[in-house]
């Protein structure tokens, strides 16, 4: 099948989709019942939680340039979703594709699955796509394998603390790191894997062991109010009536053939 070059086609596909993506986040941003909103609220006034981190980061944007929380969040997941998209351009630019490749590349369940169902766009399962794409780009023969090895030994913690559900997509990581460190048998395989994923296993055990109490959700959601104006709504609520074990392991209850 003819290979085709993408490069140009890609860069005005990506330049369109960001203004597309960054103008309807800025309609979203002002919603009141959008979940990808409230899941940025989620902060640590009422003690630890899951998801927690995102909100900490846009409370303290939003101190530090003096804007409001929801405006915070909009700058926040305008920057992730750019460099997600921008980073599928430097990765995909000098590749060539066949024509059944490129079709994925511009089917509306890749890049266009956020424009095509609004509700996914803004939520923080684009940071795994930036992780994940980040990894990749490393992996490649011209980076020494400490890079990603570090790479995941130090970020994946904070992703679990931004996104603990990072932890079912593992595996995907676990591939990419027995290839670039070239490891032959099972002994290798789980000793070094078992090094670099520790830091990330020991804060979702702790996530998972710790969450929120019904009165630091209320503390959490009235210091929203005084402080922001803001209510406590889908996400927000849902982290003491849906605990960690409902979302991580409810839907492999409930799947069937």
């Amino acid at each position: 099948m003819k290979e085709i070059s993408i490069k140009n086609n890609l860069a005005i596909f990506i330049t369109i989709n960001l203004l597309l993506v960054i103008y309807y986040l800025y309609l979203k941003h002002t919603v009141g019942n959008d979940s990808s909103v409230s899941e940025w609220l989620i902060n640590y006034s009422g003690g630890f939680t899951r998801r927690g981190l995102g909100g900490e980061l846009a409370i303290l944007f939003s101190n530090l340039f003096d804007i409001t929380l929801r405006k915070s969040i909009f700058l926040i997941q305008a920057t992730i979703h750019s460099s997600y998209l921008l980073l599928i351009y430097f990765y995909f630019r000098n590749l060539k594709l066949n024509v059944l490749q490129l079709f994925a590349i511009y089917a509306p369940i890749f890049l266009l699955y956020p424009l095509a169902e609004l509700e996914a766009l803004g939520r923080k399962e684009v940071i795994l796509f930036l992780f994940f794409l980040t990894t990749i780009y490393f992996s490649q023969k011209k980076y020494d394998s400490k890079i990603i090895n570090s790479q995941i030994f130090f970020v994946t913690p904070i992703i679990c603390l931004l996104w603990e559900q990072i932890v079912l997509f593992f595996p995907f990581f676990c591939v990419i790191l027995i290839i670039k460190n070239n490891l032959k048998n099972f002994k290798e395989v789980f000793r070094k894997l078992s090094v670099i994923f520790f830091p990330s296993i020991i804060t979702f055990a702790y996530i998972f062991v710790t969450p929120l109490s019904f009165e630091g959700g209320d503390i959490m959601c009235e210091y929203l109010i005084s402080e922001f104006g803001e209510n406590c709504y889908m996400s927000a609520t849902m982290l003491t009536t849906s605990t960690i074990h409902f979302d991580t392991l409810w839907i492999l209850y409930k799947a069937h053939f």
